[in-house]
């Protein structure tokens, strides 16, 4: 089985993108989950690109929204948290399961940067609008 967890960062580098590349499942999650931490103890807004993820599986599934309930229960520091899914079959899973009513999808990568932008304010905090 394939994965890989690739971490970079963004815009002027105070945002984390991780992409997955193969399969989430049970087997995987904890590499995902430890590369998780470096967004989540640094109060880095993420953009967990799943574009070229094949599949997920339930552990797959509760591990994104613990990484955002991780990330969103910062009390006044609350740090956004976005999926690019690109053309990914793993999209009908996280629309059938509801997690795009909690983090928001995106199909590239340029809308969910943008997205992150309009999430800051200016005093650092973060704005809790869902996309339209």
């Amino acid at each position: 089985m394939h994965f890989e967890v690739d971490s970079s960062p963004i815009g002027s580098g105070d945002a984390l993108r991780m992409a997955v590349h193969g399969e989430l499942d049970i087997a995987s999650s904890e590499r995902l989950n430890r590369a998780a931490d470096a967004a989540i103890v640094g109060l880095q807004p993420l953009i967990l690109d799943l574009s070229d993820c094949a599949f997920i599986d339930s552990r797959g599934l509760g591990l994104i929204l613990q990484i955002h309930k991780a990330l969103s229960d910062r009390g006044r520091r609350s740090v956004a948290m976005a999926i690019v899914i690109g053309e990914s079959v793993t999209r009908r899973l996280l629309t059938l399961t509801t997690i795009d009513r909690t983090v928001p999808l995106f199909d590239t990568l340029e809308p969910a940067g943008a997205w992150l932008d309009t999430q800051r304010r200016p005093n650092g905090t973060q704005s809790q609008a869902q996309p339209g």
